[in-house]
């Protein structure tokens, strides 16, 4: 169950989110989760962590075949780009259970007006995009890491 305060803001966010891209129906599941697919090729993920006030935002960039073949050039960029705080506040990049790379941002709902949140889908879209390249052309010119799985392990992280 979804604490109501959290998920109305969120909920908020995310018809507010729907209105400006003509879907005015959008919501959170009652999971607190809701998914778009942009273009046929982003998928973005909502997701809401009521503990926290927080809704994620989540978009894969790779499939999980591409994740052992990506640079070590490439992820030390991407590590770079969370140097003392990261580039672009409240973004991240992670792998997800299935091995995906994903572009993240994190949304604190109390100070997070619904107008931010067009933006901030769109922003995520555009590194998305910049990241999808760099890794595919990463994959094409690099070998796997020595000692880099094949196959991600099963969990590699648990939401708490």
């Amino acid at each position: 169950m979804l604490a109501s305060s959290a998920a109305d803001q969120a909920n908020a966010l995310v018809r507010h989110l729907g209105d400006q891209i003509g879907l005015p129906s959008l919501c959170l599941d009652a999971q607190g989760t809701c998914m778009l697919l942009i273009a046929r090729r982003w998928r973005v993920s909502l997701v809401l962590d009521a503990a926290r006030d927080t809704l994620f935002l989540s978009c894969p960039v790779t499939v999980p075949a591409q994740l052992a073949r990506i640079g070590s050039a490439a992820w030390a960029s991407l590590m770079q780009t969370h140097h003392l705080g990261g580039s672009v506040p409240g973004a991240s990049m992670a792998v997800d259970p299935q091995g995906r790379v994903c572009v993240q941002q994190a949304l604190h709902l109390p100070s997070v007006p619904p107008a931010q949140t067009l933006p901030v889908v769109e922003a995520l879209i555009g590194r998305a995009m910049t990241w999808a390249d760099l890794l595919a052309a990463s994959a094409k010119e690099a070998l796997p890491l020595e000692g880099s799985p094949a196959t991600p392990p099963r969990r590699m992280h648990t939401r708490v």
